[in-house]
């Protein structure tokens, strides 16, 4: 039974990541990497409770992501995300066991005012009707991604290497 996956600074741009057969897996490192995208599969992971996809190149992570009941640790800072789906509201990641850890994106700024507030109010705005209708606007606009970071070494944990 596989508990743990790291793929940690290997500098992987593809999403294969062979999701489908991985149930019982509880954490997934995925940081320091190119990754833009998460495939939907990642809902399949009923079990995980850490996520760490921190420094990479996420513009969109999944709405499958709040089927993950299980999520105790979120870790989605260092990307290029500027909104996150309404369904991560409903993940209990508020309570004082928990880590969510989003600064340095490019969120829109109503969540950038709430993570300034903590976590609880992230979860809050994102389970809101008028952030709804925002994310839906978003998402039916499609607008360019932020640019991404043309020197990866700078990233902070690539530096340590």
């Amino acid at each position: 039974m596989l508990i743990t996956q790291t793929f940690s600074s290997c500098g992987n741009r593809t999403h294969g990541l062979g999701l489908r057969k991985q149930e019982s897996l509880r954490a997934l490192y995925l940081g320091d990497n190119d990754f833009e995208f998460l495939p939907p599969e990642i809902g399949n992971l009923k079990n995980l409770q850490i996520l760490s996809m921190r420094e990479n190149d996420l513009i969109e992570v999944p709405r499958e992501l709040g089927q993950l009941a299980r999520l105790r640790e979120l870790h989605l800072q260092g990307n290029r995300l500027v909104v996150l789906p309404p369904e991560i509201g409903s993940l209990d990641l508020a309570s004082n066991k928990s880590v969510l850890r989003l600064e340095g994106n490019f969120w829109v700024p109503h969540i950038e005012d709430q993570i300034k507030l903590g976590p609880s109010h992230v979860l809050d705005y994102l389970r809101s009707e008028t952030y709804r209708v925002l994310y839906s606007r978003h998402m039916s606009a499609k607008p360019p991604p932020p640019p991404q970071t043309l020197d990866k070494s700078k990233k902070a944990s690539r530096a340590r290497s």
